[in-house]
């Protein structure tokens, strides 16, 4: 790797400031992998046996300025960036005794805008202003030699060779006004954001054989989907702080109209949504070394053009890709609680905490293996996740051998489903981890430091007697002097 960095200050007059980074990077490199992976299926396990040698070069540059003012009247900053990656890849892969070669190209541009302004009024109130504007664009290539996926793409015939191209050019604006109210024992906040996000993703997949180009008559071999994303949202938050307690209220309001389009596939779909995501947090101090924390936060996440388009688009040699369900949406909820106290006269702390997690989609990943590849494919199905867990900590510093003695300890369960070869299979994770850390100083001048994480976990399908569960111990290390 070769790469350069300048950066530069200049200061002007009435405490205008301007910085500029300007970066260059070069990059060649090279992998060689080998190993094994076994899919566990209740009609036998399905193996994959690879080696890899792999190549890779690219090189970036980027440039980056800011012009700032802060004064006591006003915050100002602009900041602008352009960004330029151009990389190739070559690899050459022996899987299961096949051999394939691929080559993937690809070259990210694009810059981006973001502006801040707050000015401070007479009465002491506070105004926001912010304008983020983005646009960028990734066009890439992949061939592979010989051709894969001859069941979906040639009718069950093998040929030479298969070349994917795909780009997403997107465009991204949010702007956002804000009032602060910070005097009074409740300080308040109002705000608008307003946000637009434009894409079109172009796909298209050929094949060659005995250097002819055959006319592909599966038309889920192309995408040309356009997708456009926009909200309005209200957000007033309220901060309350007297005495032993404090609290945080975020109400948040939005209104979002997603809308996309593939005249391929006469698709033309428009969601419309009002979103209501708040959040309370809580903290009561008893007196100096104990406290009491209390956090909730409901969220709502939606799926983006990824998970809608509906052409084949591969990605890798035994990975292809598509999508049957419309737009995922996921409802969470989160609630944490926790306690820490401690004696500071004899530097001794601890703490404990409970957490629950329960999300819902409106989608799944269904995986499909078989002896030659995998396919992936959203599809419509309620899918429940939840999680919850306990952690406990301790630290003390032991001044006889001036040691500084932190453990964390965790267990956290995980309920959740999984569609495997067109099965719902119900599974439950159980994570224990322990994570001790050590300070001590051997020595005058001579100090060492440990950091340690272990976790064991088992992986457990429910209501199934075929013995497919996994148990898994992981520790990791590192030692300083």
């Amino acid at each position: 790797s070769i790469g350069f960095n300048a950066n530069n200050l200049y200061k002007f007059k009435k405490d205008w400031t301007l910085t500029t980074n300007i970066q260059g990077v070069m990059d060649k490199s090279s992998k060689d992998f080998s190993g094994k992976t076994t899919y566990l299926t209740e009609k036998g396990d399905i193996s994959f046996d690879e080696k890899q040698y792999a190549s890779e070069r690219e090189w970036l540059g980027s440039f980056n300025a800011s012009l700032a003012k802060n004064i006591e009247k006003y915050y100002f900053n602009n900041e602008f960036a352009w960004e330029i990656e151009d990389a190739h890849a070559n690899a050459s892969i022996s899987s299961n005794n096949l051999l394939f070669e691929l080559n993937r190209y690809y070259l990210i541009k694009g810059f981006k805008n973001k502006l801040d302004y707050v000015p401070a009024l007479k009465n002491g109130d506070i105004i926001q202003f912010g304008w983020y504007f983005n646009y960028g664009s990734k066009p890439q290539t992949l061939d592979i030699t010989p051709g894969v996926y001859e069941d979906l793409l040639h009718e069950d015939s093998p040929y030479d060779k298969i070349k994917q191209h795909v780009e997403v050019p997107s465009w991204l604006t949010n702007m956002s006004v804000g009032y602060r109210l910070p005097k009074g024992r409740i300080s308040q906040y109002y705000g608008v954001n307003i946000t637009a996000d434009k894409q079109n993703l172009n796909s298209d997949i050929s094949i060659e054989d005995g250097n002819s180009l055959i006319p592909l008559t599966v038309i889920s071999t192309q995408n040309d989907m356009e997708w456009l994303r926009s909200s309005v949202a209200v957000q007033a938050t309220y901060d309350y702080k007297h005495r032993k307690l404090s609290s945080q209220l975020i109400l948040p309001l939005a209104f979002q109209h997603t809308s996309y389009n593939d005249p391929l596939f006469q698709l033309k779909e428009n969601l419309n949504k009002i979103m209501f995501e708040p959040a309370f947090s809580s903290r009561y101090n008893f007196d100096a070394q104990n406290e009491l924390s209390f956090n909730f936060q409901r969220g709502n996440t939606f799926g983006n053009i990824e998970n809608v388009y509906r052409g084949y688009i591969v990605r890798n040699y035994r990975m292809i890709a598509n999508n049957t369900a419309d737009i995922n949406e996921s409802i969470h909820n989160n609630f944490t609680l926790n306690y820490k106290s401690g004696k500071a006269v004899k530097l001794l702390f601890y703490n404990l905490g409970v957490n629950y997690n329960r999300s819902v989609s409106s989608t799944m990943i269904s995986n499909r293996i078989d002896a030659d590849n995998s396919q992936i494919v959203l599809i419509e199905q309620e899918n429940a996740v939840n999680s919850y867990g306990v952690n406990a900590g301790f630290d003390k510093y032991i001044f006889k051998w001036a040691t500084l003695l932190k453990i964390g300890t965790s267990v956290n369960w995980t309920d959740y489903n999984q569609i495997f070869n067109d099965e719902l299979l119900p599974f439950l994770n159980t994570t224990y981890s322990l994570s001790p850390r050590i300070e001590t100083r051997l020595w005058k001048k001579l100090n060492l430091s440990y950091n340690g994480n272990m976790s064991w976990t088992t992986t457990e399908q429910m209501h199934s007697d075929i013995g497919l569960d996994q148990k898994t111990f992981s520790i990791s290390q590192n030692l300083r002097i």
